[in-house]
C-alpha cells in the first residue's frame, strides 16, 4: 500500500497578527530609548551645572587675585617698600617708553 504524503499548509502572511507585533515592539521601543534618553540627559544636565559652579567659584578667585595684584603694584607700596630698603626715586633716570602707532605697523 502506497503511504499517504500530506501537503504541509503554507503559513500565510497574516496582517491581523503582524500588525499588533510591530506596534507593541515599536511600543516597546519607544519606552526603552525614552528612559534612557532620559537618564542620559539628567546625567549631562547635572555634569553641565557642576561644571558652571566650578566656573563661578573660579571667577570668585581670579577677581579676587586681581584686587590683590591692584592693590599690591600702586605706586606709593613700590616707593614704600624702596624707601625701607635705602633706595629713593631720582627722576633724572626714569625713562619712558611709550609705544608708537606709527612705528609698529
Amino acid at each position: 500500500m502506497a503511504k499517504l504524503v500530506k501537503k504541509k499548509k503554507q503559513k500565510r502572511f497574516r496582517l491581523e497578527v503582524f500588525a499588533p507585533t510591530v506596534f507593541f515592539s515599536a511600543l516597546v521601543l519607544n519606552l526603552v530609548s525614552s528612559l534612557f534618553l532620559r537618564s542620559a540627559n539628567n546625567s549631562l544636565s547635572l555634569r553641565a551645572q557642576q561644571i558652571e559652579r566650578q566656573i563661578a567659584q573660579l571667577q570668585v578667585e581670579n577677581d579676587a587675585v586681581s584686587v590683590e595684584v591692584n592693590s599690591l603694584n600702586t605706586r606709593d607700596r613700590v616707593t614704600g617698600i624702596a624707601a625701607e630698603d635705602g633706595l629713593k626715586l631720582d627722576q633724572d633716570n626714569i625713562i619712558t617708553i611709550t609705544k608708537n602707532s606709527s612705528e609698529g605697523e
